[in-house]
């Protein structure tokens, strides 16, 4: 028998060593053999089984090939994948498409990117930070940014293009009160003494601050100075650190050598205070006719001048 060493006689087993390689082909084993897989090599556990080069039977290494996890992710699928992914894609290449997409979208309209957008009609609620600097400005007649102008530009009163804020007016010149006190008639001699003149302080000036002082006389005195104290009777403090002074053959104190200074711990005054005008010393050959100017400033301080008198 052509493949077969028989190796006992005859009626015992055949067994494997008494078979020659390759005797046994495919057509010699019965369809019904039913041959278990235990019986074949083992392959790696978990992997795909894919044919080899040769058509053999191999393990799919996950390194390469889809594990068996991944193969269930397509499990279901009823058309090719591309054609699917090709079509969800054609309905993402405009705003209509990406809003039907979306199930969380505020608004309507064309989607918005970081750059140079165009908003129609935008909610913005609170932002966090902004600069509206390129925002349109507001006009008579149009709402709009506007500017906040500074105390010198209210003080020139001029610019139509921004706005004023309290503080800003109160620390300009239209914030400003004058008060004038005439301590002697024009032709009369000046003469020394405490409480030559006072000065009520109103409601409308209460709290603001002496900012500015200013003495005049009608005719200038000669030989010395002439010294002038400002103080607050209500509060027995005096509002002049160094006095207010006219120096001799002047009419103001504008032009004293040593400027009167005020005192910023006194300088703040009160509805209903007193303030007095005190001619301390005066010149050898006296001047005639003398008044102070008080000026104040809004809320800021109040001024107090003799001659001229500013409350800003």
């Amino acid at each position: 028998m052509p493949g077969y060493s028989p190796s006992s006689g005859v009626g015992s087993t055949v067994d494997s060593s008494e078979i020659e390689d390759g005797a046994i082909v495919n057509a010699d084993v019965n369809a019904s053999a039913a041959i278990a897989m235990s019986k074949l090599a083992a392959l790696t556990a978990s992997e795909i089984v894919i044919s080899d080069g040769s058509g053999f039977m191999v393990s799919g290494a996950v390194a390469t090939y889809p594990s068996l996890t991944e193969l269930t992710y397509v499990k279901g699928v009823t058309s090719a994948l591309q054609t699917q992914i090709d079509a969800k894609e054609g309905t993402l290449t405009n705003s209509a498409g990406l809003l039907a997409a979306l199930s969380d979208e505020t608004g309507t309209g064309s989607a918005v990117f970081a750059t140079s957008p165009t908003l129609v009609t935008p909610v913005l609620g609170t932002p966090a930070s902004g600069n509206l600097s390129n925002c349109t400005a507001a006009g008579a007649a149009q709402v709009g940014v506007v500017e906040l102008a500074t105390i010198a530009e209210t003080d020139t009163g001029t610019d139509a293009g921004r706005v004023l804020t309290p503080d800003g007016l109160a620390g300009s010149v239209h914030g400003e009160r004058i008060v004038e006190i005439v301590c002697f008639a024009p032709t009369t001699d000046c003469a020394t003494g405490d409480d030559t003149a006072h000065f009520h302080v109103p409601s409308t000036l209460n709290g603001y601050n002496l900012v500015e002082v200013h003495a005049e006389c009608i005719t200038a005195g000669t030989t010395g100075t002439m010294d002038i104290q400002i103080a607050n009777d209500t509060q027995a403090a005096d509002m002049l650190s160094t006095k207010l002074t006219i120096d001799t053959g002047e009419t103001g104190s504008d032009t004293a050598a040593t400027p009167a200074v005020i005192d910023a711990a006194e300088d703040v005054q009160s509805i209903k205070s007193l303030l007095s005008l005190s001619l301390k010393i005066i010149f050898g050959a006296a001047g005639l006719g003398f008044g102070a100017h008080l000026f104040v400033m809004g809320a800021k301080g109040l001024a107090v001048a003799l001659g001229v008198s500013s409350l800003m």
